[in-house]
C-alpha cells in the first residue's frame, strides 16, 4: 500500500488521512494489475491473514443501516437522506447514479482483495472474459506472455488442465494469478489451431515500463511506454527518462495509451519527473472535507525537453491524472483519443453484518480544475490511436509534431 502523503504534498489538508489507491474501470480485466476504480480501503485486509469473520456472511439487506450512514456521513455529493431511508438495499447505488458504488457479497470481496494483493504480479494480458474462454486484448511488451509468444486474439481455454468453459470470470482470473516465479501451463487457440504455453508469471516491475532511444532524422527520440500505475512506476520512469537523456535524447514521448492506472501516488512520482518542484497534479473534492491538493516532490529530471503525452479511450485513472497535470501546465502536447474518464475515488468498509461496501467519497480535478469523470481528457492534436495496418500511425505524427 502506498505511505501517507506529507505536508509538502499538500496545499490544504483533509479531515482524513487515508490512503489513495487508483486503479482504472475498464471492461478489460489487466492481469497484471488490480482492476476496479480509484480506491482507498478502510480495512486493509493484510497479505496473510485471510478474510474479516465479517465478511465471510452478509446481504445487502442486512448491511443496509450501516451503508445508508456510510452514505450520508462520508459520500462526496448530498444524498437524499429520506430516499435512501425509503429503499431496499438492492436499490441504494440505483438512486446515486454512481456505477462505481454497490454492495460486495463475501466471495467478491475476496476477489477484490484478492486482485489488490496481486496487483504487481502477473502474466502481462488483458483479456476479454465470453463464451467459456479469456480472449486475449493486448499483451504487454517485455511480460511473459510477451516472452512466451502469445498475441492479442488468442483465446485461452484451459489453465493448469483446467477448462474455463462454465467458469466465471472472476474464477478463470483466478486460475491465472500466481506468486512471482511460478509457472502456469495454458492451452490457447489461435486462427483455429490448438497448441500451448509456458509462462512464468512476473512482478510487474520488471516491464511496466519501457524505453528506448529512436533516432528521427537530425533529433533523437526518447520513448517511453508505462503499462500501469503499480509500485515503483515512478522511479522507474524517472531512472528511464534519465538515461535517455544521457544517450542524447532531445525529445520525449511518455505513451500512455491502454495504461489502465495504478497507485496515485506515482502519478505523483511520475509528474514530478516533468514538472518543477511544487508543481499541482491533482485536487481530490468532496462535499465532506476540503478540497486537497498533491503537488510534485522532488526535483524534476527535465523541465524543458520537448514532450508528447500519447493518449487513446483506454488511457484512464492515474494515466489521466499525469496526463491532465502535464496539459495544464503547459509542458506536454496530448495526441491520440479522448481518455476514458474516470475521475471518482472510492472507499471500501467492510460491514458488521457481513460482505463490503465500496462507495465514492471524492472526485478528482485536474489542476485547471477540470472535472474530467465521465468526459476524459481531449487531446490537443487527435490521431489515429492504435496501429494501422501494423504501423504506429499516432507515434509517427507524435515524431513528426516534435521535430516540425
Amino acid at each position: 500500500m502506498p505511505q501517507h502523503p506529507t505536508a509538502a504534498h499538500r496545499r490544504r489538508r483533509s479531515r482524513r488521512a487515508t490512503l489513495v489507491r487508483v486503479a482504472a474501470w475498464s471492461a478489460l480485466v489487466a492481469v497484471a494489475f488490480s482492476g476496479g476504480a480509484v480506491v482507498r480501503a478502510t480495512w486493509h485486509g493484510r497479505t496473510t491473514g485471510g478474510l474479516p469473520d465479517s465478511v465471510r456472511s452478509g446481504t445487502p439487506a442486512s448491511g443496509r443501516t450501516e451503508m445508508i450512514s456510510l452514505l450520508e456521513q462520508r459520500y462526496y455529493r448530498t444524498v437524499d437522506a429520506a430516499a435512501l431511508e425509503a429503499a431496499p438495499a438492492e436499490q441504494l447505488p440505483s438512486l446515486l447514479d454512481d456505477p462505481y458504488t454497490h454492495f460486495l457479497s463475501a466471495d467478491e470481496y475476496h476477489h477484490f482483495m484478492t486482485d489488490e494483493r496481486a496487483s504487481t504480479v502477473g502474466i502481462g494480458i488483458e483479456y476479454l472474459a465470453r463464451r467459456g474462454e479469456l480472449t486475449v486484448t493486448r499483451v504487454f511488451p517485455n511480460s511473459p506472455a510477451a516472452t512466451a509468444g502469445l498475441l492479442p486474439g488468442d483465446r485461452i481455454t484451459s489453465v493448469d488442465g483446467r477448462a474455463l468453459f462454465g467458469r466465471s470470470t472472476a474464477g478463470s482470473a483466478g486460475l491465472l494469478r500466481g506468486a512471482d516465479g511460478t509457472t502456469t501451463e495454458l492451452e490457447l487457440v489461435r486462427r483455429g489451431g490448438v497448441f500451448g504455453a509456458h509462462v512464468t508469471r512476473r512482478a510487474a516491475a520488471a516491464w511496466m515500463v519501457d524505453a528506448e532511444l529512436r533516432p528521427s532524422g537530425l533529433h533523437r527520440i526518447g520513448y517511453v511506454a508505462m503499462l500501469d500505475f503499480s509500485d515503483g512506476a515512478g522511479e522507474l520512469v524517472r531512472h528511464a527518462v534519465t538515461e535517455l537523456l544521457a544517450q542524447g535524447a532531445d525529445r520525449l514521448v511518455l505513451d500512455l495509451r491502454g495504461n489502465p492506472g495504478g497507485w496515485a501516488k506515482e502519478a505523483v512520482a511520475v509528474a514530478s519527473v516533468f514538472l518543477p518542484a511544487e508543481s499541482p497534479v491533482l485536487t481530490e473534492q468532496s462535499v465532506q472535507f476540503d478540497d486537497v491538493t498533491y503537488v510534485t516532490r522532488d526535483e524534476p529530471v527535465t523541465t524543458d525537453v520537448p514532450l508528447v503525452v500519447l493518449t487513446d479511450r483506454d488511457t484512464a485513472s492515474s494515466a489521466e491524472i499525469v496526463s491532465g497535470a502535464l496539459h495544464d501546465a503547459g509542458r506536454a502536447t496530448l495526441m491520440g483519443a479522448r481518455t476514458f474518464g474516470k475521475g471518482r475515488i472510492q472507499d471500501v468498509a467492510v460491514l458488521s453484518t457481513g460482505g463490503a461496501f465500496k462507495f465514492t467519497i471524492a472526485q478528482y480535478l485536474t489542476p485547471s480544475g477540470f472535472a474530467l469523470d465521465r468526459v476524459g481528457i481531449t487531446p490537443d492534436i487527435a490521431t489515429v490511436p492504435a496501429l494501422f495496418h501494423g504501423v504506429d500511425v499516432a507515434y509517427l505524427e507524435a515524431v513528426a509534431h516534435l521535430t516540425s
